[in-house]
């Protein structure tokens, strides 16, 4: 789990078993990349809970808005 402060308040993202979750208070732009630095997900995103599936294991770097955090997806 982390948690990151954007213009809107607490955004936090969760990695699970092949999800990456964000509970986000704003719409908002996010953006998921890679430890190789492709850009896997890029959407926009509504406020309350958003989860992308089908996520393969590793490790993500996931931008919304101007916060920037990492996640764990198993």
């Amino acid at each position: 789990t982390a948690t990151g402060t954007g213009d809107g308040g607490a955004v936090n993202v969760y990695g699970g078993n092949g999800t990456i979750t964000i509970q986000s208070p704003t719409n908002s732009t996010a953006l998921v990349v890679n430890m190789t630095g492709q850009i896997v997900k890029s959407t926009k995103i509504t406020s309350g809970k958003t989860v992308f599936n089908g996520m393969q294991k590793g490790i993500y770097a996931v931008k919304i808005g101007s916060t920037v955090m990492k996640v764990v997806v198993n």
